[in-house]
């Protein structure tokens, strides 16, 4: 292998071995488990960071739920439901 970018196919990184080819499906990034968070706007919820605050806003998009949470001790935080792993308190 003596230069950059001369590697066999053998020892490519998985992802330039055709994980591309799994298109659009094979790739979700974002996508929450299930079809609606388990809280809704005025519930009480809890962030493993910020802590206890209010649902001020849920809208669903294309690929996720855009939650804004007012938290007691942060202030607002606009936040994607499948990364936030909010809890309803």
């Amino acid at each position: 292998f003596g230069r950059r970018g001369s590697a066999p196919d053998q020892i490519k990184p998985f992802i330039a071995q055709g994980a591309a080819s799994l298109g659009a499906a094979g790739i979700q990034k974002g996508v929450s488990g299930s079809s609606a968070p388990d809280y809704a706007v005025g519930d009480r919820v809890r962030h493993i960071k910020f802590g206890a605050g209010t649902v001020t806003g849920l809208v669903a998009e294309p690929r996720d739920y855009k939650v804004t949470v007012d938290f007691d001790a942060y202030g607002t935080k606009v936040m994607y439901a499948s990364f936030a792993k909010l809890v309803k308190v």
